[in-house]
């Protein structure tokens, strides 16, 4: 079961959403059905938390570290709104969709990078690391 999915591409999939219009949605239409207030009075209170891009730009990524790549971001989201730490007071239904999406993905995960484990790949150590360190300032942040 779990080779099947460590084979398709990876993308990050979210749970059937039960609305007649659409029966899935991304992870992101849940975060945009998600926001409470526009944007514009929200401006003030940007901030760029300086996503890692030149870390992987460039570089070939084996399967096992594109899959560790994946996986590290998928726990820091499930971890900024999944968790009792969570701060902000969101739609809970969308919420819950949105968590058990992720949650699922990260154990799918899970699965793929105990089996790529055997195949003796590199691991992506300093890309995770930094990939943690960029969900760091966001957390600190909020």
């Amino acid at each position: 079961m779990h080779k099947r999915r460590c084979s398709e591409k990876i993308e990050p999939r979210v749970p059937d959403v039960p609305t007649p219009a659409r029966t899935t949605a991304s992870a992101g239409s849940l975060l945009q059905q998600m926001r409470r207030l526009p944007a514009s009075p929200c401006d003030n209170y940007t901030n760029d938390f300086g996503f890692p891009q030149e870390a992987f730009d460039g570089k070939q990524l084996q399967k096992a570290q594109a899959l560790s790549v994946v996986h590290v971001t998928n726990q820091k989201t499930f971890h900024l709104f999944c968790t009792e730490a969570s701060p902000a007071p969101w739609n809970t239904t969308l919420l819950e969709e949105l968590c058990s999406g992720i949650y699922q993905r990260v154990n799918d995960l899970e699965a793929c990078l105990m089996q790529e484990a055997g195949v003796g790949e590199t691991p992506l150590v300093n890309g995770d690391s930094i990939l943690r360190n960029y969900f760091q300032r966001i957390y600190l942040y909020l």
